[in-house]
């Protein structure tokens, strides 16, 4: 009986054992975003940019969780004097919806702040540069 619970319970173990870590090897990378979504590729000079990027994920963590839109953003280190972000929305007005809400959403204008003082910048010091895809 013992035998046949074990058997029972290996069968039923061993398609996950099997396939698991099987998209680890050789997985492709997808595209970036899909033809017609919006990239918007931000930079902003940063005097700590480990500093400067772990506000900016903290912004994007309260994003994730607050925007009335969806995107996905990512920070980024550029290099050793300027830190920087990227959003994918999935269109020209989903964008500006974002955009909106950024500029209304007084949580987020703080965090913002927070993240350019960190880097001793000021917001005329933000690059920003739209991209739609194709």
């Amino acid at each position: 009986m013992l035998r046949k619970i074990g058997t029972f319970i290996f069968a039923m173990i061993l398609p996950g054992l099997v396939s698991a870590g099987h998209h680890e090897e050789g997985e492709a990378l997808r595209p970036a975003a899909k033809s017609g979504q919006v990239i918007v590729a931000y930079s902003v000079p940063c005097v700590d940019p480990a500093a400067g990027v772990a506000i900016l994920k903290e912004l994007i963590a309260y994003e994730s969780d607050a925007a009335p839109v969806d995107y996905s953003s990512v920070a980024t280190i550029i290099d050793d004097e300027t830190v920087g972000a990227v959003d994918v929305h999935t269109s020209n007005e989903a964008m500006q919806k974002a955009f909106a809400w950024q500029e209304q959403d007084e949580k987020w204008l703080g965090i913002q702040a927070r993240a350019l003082g960190i880097c001793e910048a000021d917001v005329n010091a933000i690059a920003t540069a739209i991209h739609v895809a194709q």
